[in-house]
């Protein structure tokens, strides 16, 4: 179990970095270390200034939702062999997302909340298509990154 939920944890940072790095363009060139510093309690828990609090809420969101969309994926192909559809992973991550406490998230348009929760699901199928690989690859189109030390 324990193989599992580190599997987990590597697919779902590794989703969360290349969603991040997708998204900085729109959002703000910043996102891809907010999110690490999302990933590390170290990192997330030192003073920032005000003025970056949504973009840390937005790494946050970014982390959270590439976790719960692994676990769903994980839930999903444990229940069938067929390959799971991103669709239905979007769509049970956002009835999650509904359910979920707003306190603390950014306030996105739905079309912003879509385009997040599709980039991040793709990028989380993705990982998990190739973690049988040898584990997460980079996105084709994105430079590749040096992980952090965790």
């Amino acid at each position: 179990m324990r193989d599992n939920n580190r599997e987990m944890a590597a697919g779902a940072r590794a989703s969360a970095r290349a969603a991040a790095r997708r998204l900085a363009d729109v959002y703000d060139p910043r996102l891809p270390a907010q999110v690490e510093a999302a990933l590390h309690p170290s990192i997330r828990n030192r003073h920032r200034p005000e003025q970056y609090l949504d973009l840390v809420s937005l790494g946050s969101l970014i982390v959270s939702v590439a976790s719960t969309a692994w676990m769903v994926y994980q839930d999903l192909r444990s229940r069938q062999p067929a390959p799971v559809a991103q669709d239905v992973v979007v769509h049970r991550v956002r009835i999650r997302l509904d359910h979920a406490d707003p306190a603390g998230q950014p306030q996105l348009t739905p079309a912003q909340q879509t385009q997040l929760l599709e980039i991040v699901v793709e990028e989380v199928l993705r990982v998990a298509d190739t973690s049988t690989d040898g584990g997460p690859q980079p996105h084709p189109d994105l430079p590749p990154q040096t992980p952090a030390t965790e």
